[in-house]
Formats: structure tokens, sequence, C-alpha cells
């Protein structure tokens, strides 16, 4: 899983921003979450507006089978603009 690069009042946890795949949604932008008030973990996608599944008492981990880190931007790979 991606490491977890910060922490949000003692309890919740977030990775940067990750390219995911789900073999029912595709390939999308997101990060894995923690919530460990309520030990559960999951997938967040859409700059953090939808869980990857979410039933009745919080989120849950949905199908997410790879993920890889964000390549660099163009602006920083060749120097290009």
């Amino acid at each position: 899983m991606p490491p977890f690069d910060w922490i949000e009042d003692g309890t919740w946890r977030s990775s940067l921003p990750v390219l995911i795949y789900d073999p029912t949604r595709g390939i999308f932008v997101g990060c894995y979450e923690s919530d460990d008030l309520y030990g559960k973990t999951y997938w967040i996608y859409d700059n953090g507006k939808r869980p990857t599944k979410e039933v009745s008492g919080g989120y849950e981990w949905d199908n997410v089978t790879h993920w890889m880190p964000l390549p660099a931007s163009p602006a920083t790979e060749g120097g290009a603009s």
C-alpha cells in the first residue's frame, strides 16, 4: 500500500495521490486513507469527494488491485514547460 503522507487529528491518515486500478471502475487517481479511530482503510478518489465504496456505517475496501506513484509532470521531466 502507498505510504501515508500526513496525519490529521491524530487518527486519520492519507497517502499522496497515486494512480489506482479497479477492474470494475478502471484507472483513476486516488489516495489510500486510514481512519484509525474506527479501524478502517479505504481508497478515495475524485479529489477526496468519493470513496471507492460506501456502506452504512462508513467506507470499506473496494476492488483496487494495483496502484503506482503518479509520473512526474512534463514540466519537471525534461525541463520543458
